[in-house]
């Protein structure tokens, strides 16, 4: 996906900076709820230009799938730097393949000194908190996730011809060392109403335990189309930091 944007010009025209919050606590029906805030910042991280909130819940059906449903708001700059407002429906979907490079033995002492079960430890082996099971353990792990969304964008019962139907993919590996993770994905989004992709975010990061919570630092490589109905690509280097909480 990394060459979507291929054969335009690569001049970085912006530094931004992407700052957010997750909590999560168990849902009904067996889900997990969360809820995540976010502010974003350009022109040289000196224009707040963003901000979102994001709220649902996902279902682990399965050891390697995950589902979900979620409500987005938006409040941002537009192309015209006027602030508009964006409410979206998004559907999740996330299978992932989770690779051990320890033998059962070994998974099975560290799952009775954790006084839980082997089942339950891989069951928290997701790909955002593939490090909480272990405890003070060295777990080693890769996760490939492959995560995929429909998403609403424009949702407005009043003028539904605003509707725009967008797929975002995320296909992403991530490795489990001591008590963090180091992860790569590349994220891409394409237009259904306008019949193009036109953005794409290089990701590599670091999720480290922090005062209780997680903490994930970030650097994406942004290629965007700011009007999807042109041809010219934009590039930006966006530095991020997300913190994250869940109530087990």
């Amino acid at each position: 996906m990394c060459v979507l944007a291929g054969g335009v010009r690569a001049d970085v025209t912006d530094t931004k900076y992407f700052c957010s919050y997750l909590y999560e606590q168990p849902g009904i029906f067996n889900s997990v709820f969360s809820l995540s805030p976010e502010i974003r910042f350009d022109k040289g991280v000196s224009r707040l230009n963003y901000f979102g909130l994001r709220t649902g819940n996902y279902y682990n059906l399965f050891p390697w799938l995950d589902v979900g449903i979620y409500y987005r708001y938006i409040d941002q700059i537009d192309i015209n730097n006027d602030w508009s407002t964006n409410n979206r429906i998004e559907f999740v979907f996330t299978p992932k393949i989770v690779l051990s490079f320890l033998h059962q033995e070994e998974l099975q002492k560290i799952a009775e000194s954790a006084k839980t079960s082997g089942e339950a430890l891989m069951k928290e082996m997701k790909s955002d908190d593939i490090v909480t099971a272990s405890g003070k353990r060295a777990l080693r792990f890769m996760v490939i996730d492959l995560h995929s969304q429909i998403e609403y964008w424009d949702v407005d019962l009043r003028d539904v011809k605003k509707l725009n139907p967008v797929l975002r993919i995320k296909p992403g590996t991530s490795w489990l060392y001591d008590y963090g993770t180091v992860y790569v994905a590349d994220e891409a989004l394409h237009s259904f109403k306008y019949g193009d992709w036109f953005s794409n975010w290089i990701r590599f990061g670091v999720i480290r335990p922090f005062y209780g919570m997680r903490l994930d630092m970030y650097y994406m490589y942004e290629s965007e189309k700011p009007d999807p109905l042109l041809p010219d690509w934009e590039h930006a280097n966006i530095f991020g930091t997300s913190f994250s909480y869940t109530v087990k």
